[in-house]
Parts: structure tokens; sequence; C-alpha cells
């Protein structure tokens, strides 16, 4: 066998190994989607953190050795989508961020949902519904009047 031909061999090999190891990993991580609706103003709320916590309420997830944290913010009409989730069973949690100015009751019933993510499968229509207790809006001034 000559050169070129043990290069291209060698060549095929890699791509065979490459593509395997896509489809493996594919096929054990899943996403999570849904939406987070204001009942009050009847739309999608935008700018809240969605979460992922373990059963017991910790934000870092242990991942093959690794520890993570896994959320994402809703756009404009209220969605989100969080990926490259690890198989597992997970509470979703609405987060009330500072930046966000959204206040909503803290009924673990409105804000919480335990999901399971099966291998290699997506979860959709992980919605809330949500009844805010208001928005604050305005400035913060200092001393001296400056925001």
């Amino acid at each position: 066998m000559n050169r070129v031909n043990k290069i291209l061999l060698i060549f095929v090999f890699l791509i065979c190994i490459f593509n395997a190891s896509q489809n493996i990993y594919a096929e054990v991580y899943g996403s999570i989607s849904g939406n987070v609706y204001d009942e009050k103003l009847g739309k999608g709320m935008e700018g809240v953190a969605v979460g992922l916590t373990d059963l017991s309420g910790n934000y870092r997830i242990k991942v093959k050795g690794r520890i993570d944290a896994f959320s994402s913010v809703t756009d404009r009409n209220g969605n989100y989508v969080i990926n490259m989730v690890p198989p597992g069973t997970y509470k979703m949690v609405l987060i009330d961020t500072f930046e966000s100015k959204i206040t909503f009751r803290k009924d673990p019933k409105q804000i919480e949902k335990q999901v399971i993510l099966e291998p290699g499968k997506n979860l959709v229509n992980v919605n809330f519904r949500i009844k805010r207790l208001g928005i604050i809006y305005g400035q913060v001034y200092d001393t001296d009047g400056i925001t």
C-alpha cells in the first residue's frame, strides 16, 4: 500500500469515528422548551429567566464529572429553549431576577415543574402560566440626584 492510500485510509477512518461520536452525542442530549405566559396581560412574558435544577434545588448539575448550569431567558413572545440537556429528572423553575423587573407569586405550582428528559428526546410545551403581582418601573437616584 503506497503512502497516499495509507493517508486516505486514515482520513476515512477519522471521519467515520467523528461521525459516530457525533451520533452518540446527539442521541444522549436533548432540549427543553416552552412558554411563560402572563395571564393578566394575555401574552408571553419577555425577559424571564428559566432555570433547570436537580430535585434538591441545586442549579449546578454534575454531568459526566463536570458541573454545569442550564438556563435560558424568554424572548419577546415568552418562548424559551434550553439545549444540550443530559437525560434525567429535573425541576424547571422561573427565576425572579433583579434584571427581569418581574414580581410573581412564590407559589411553587406556578413557578416550578418537574420534568423527565429521556436520552435523545426533546421536551416541548413545558409552559408556565403566571399571575404577576406587578411590574416595577422607574429610576434610582443617589444622594446627588444622579442615576
